[in-house]
């Protein structure tokens, strides 16, 4: 059986959940291949899709995509270029929300070799690289669409984001979505329903249980069969010591150590302002922060704490995890984020929100802390708690109860079956 694995990135949270099964498929002895439309890495048996595979456009397209281009170029305006209403939405959305994708795209998968030649097609985060139109009237072969956001049933949007910014007391202000989005996103969805309901043989795979609801109550893709299969991590991790970890790297083994991790502290989904905030007055001797990814110094003033900048060695953020005390992740939605069971089976305590995915991954008091108000006071509150009572499972209990839950060669047994289900 081949099995082709498709995502835009080898980089990033869905590409490394991507790359993980496709791992894991290899070392079940099954014919699996990843195609890439940007490919950085060396990943085994992965593949650079050749750009020059475009979607065709009628020679009317060509001759004023050619023109633009010119006009752009020397700054003259020769012929008017009218913008679509989804070109002046981009324009005008605001960069604190999340990513927007079009559903439609230069590129023609449904021409790759890998594609021509696999048994079973198991797409993930395909935004900017799949083209629905192209993509749906052709692909005659099983079909899997593993979800790492809400984008495939939304209407451009990877999150329905209810909240435009974190205000100044903590507390996430109510969005209001305008006449504009909701003119572009209600379009999108036409178009997407119109593409993949012209191919049935498409099986949903959702990481966690609250995007599998998600995805099965949507107009676009609740018709379909629907699987819950959470992600997989390698749990052959050497089991570090803590306070030499700490001693190590030059961290106070006499405080609780607190981890951050951020990509981005624009998007208002992170929640980062919310830790901000919540950092800055909790008044506690005994915390000390570190911090992974793109921290801004100045941004939190209240507590001792170390930057680690960005990590990209997989070896050094293990030992990151394993040396803190707990992590804390203050998104305000996500579906099953890799940094919680990256820290779990590190054996390490999470502390969030009780939102999206991480109730799956989570057990208030057990092996995290959970806050019911989304807001910076509720964060706060289970930091502080931490720092007095901890949590009921040790190390040692919190890192073998997700090596059984989220070992990824569960993950892979799941998806084998499934590929021989739907074959």
């Amino acid at each position: 059986m081949k099995v082709l694995l498709i995502n835009t990135y080898d980089y990033g949270g869905a590409a490394n959940a991507c790359i993980r099964l496709h791992e894991a498929l290899l070392d079940r002895g099954i014919n699996s291949k990843l195609l890439l439309l940007h490919k950085k890495g060396n990943v085994d048996k992965s593949y650079q899709f050749d750009h020059s595979l475009r979607v065709k456009k009628s020679f009317l397209e060509i001759v004023l995509n050619k023109l633009f281009q010119i006009q752009r170029r020397i700054g003259i305006n020769l012929i008017n270029e009218k913008k679509s209403p989804e070109s002046i939405y981009k324009d005008l959305r605001s960069k604190r929300l999340e990513y927007y994708s079009s559903p439609h795209s230069l590129y023609d998968i449904t021409k790759s070799k890998l594609f021509k030649e696999a048994d079973v097609i198991n797409l993930h985060w395909v935004a900017g690289f799949l083209d629905y139109k192209t993509f749906f009237e052709t692909v005659n072969k099983p079909l899997i669409w593993t979800l790492h956001d809400m984008s495939p049933f939304l209407g451009g949007e990877h999150y329905s984001e209810f909240y435009t910014c974190i205000n100044d007391k903590g507390f996430p202000e109510a969005r209001t979505i305008t006449k504009l989005e909701e003119n572009v996103f209600n379009n999108n969805i036409s178009f997407k329903l119109n593409c993949i309901h012209k191919n049935l043989n498409l099986s949903i795979v959702s990481p966690s249980k609250w995007l599998l609801d998600e995805s099965k109550s949507s107009l676009v893709l609740g018709c379909f069969n629907h699987f819950h299969i959470p992600y997989g991590l390698s749990v052959n991790l050497p089991n570090e010591d803590s306070e030499k970890l700490k001693i190590n790297f030059g961290i106070p083994t006499d405080k609780k150590i607190i981890l951050f991790v951020a990509d981005s502290l624009e998007n208002e989904r992170k929640g980062f302002k919310l830790l901000q905030i919540a950092i800055n007055e909790l008044v506690n001797n005994e915390l000390f922060l570190i911090s992974v990814g793109n921290i801004q110094s100045q941004s939190i003033t209240s507590t001792s704490r170390k930057d680690f900048g960005f990590v990209r060695d997989q070896k050094m953020m293990m030992n990151i995890f394993q040396l803190a005390d707990a992590f804390v992740i203050p998104s305000l939605m996500d579906n099953l984020p890799n940094t919680v069971l990256e820290s779990l089976v590190c054996g390490t305590p999470v502390l969030g929100f009780n939102i999206g995915g991480i109730p799956d991954m989570i057990e208030h008091g057990l092996n995290g802390l959970l806050s019911n108000e989304l807001s910076s006071t509720g964060l706060m509150d289970i930091i502080d708690s931490f720092i007095k009572k901890g949590v009921e499972l040790d190390r040692c209990q919190i890192r073998r109860d997700a090596v059984l839950r989220y070992n990824a060669s569960i993950q892979a047994d799941r998806y084998i079956n499934l590929f021989e289900e739907i074959r």
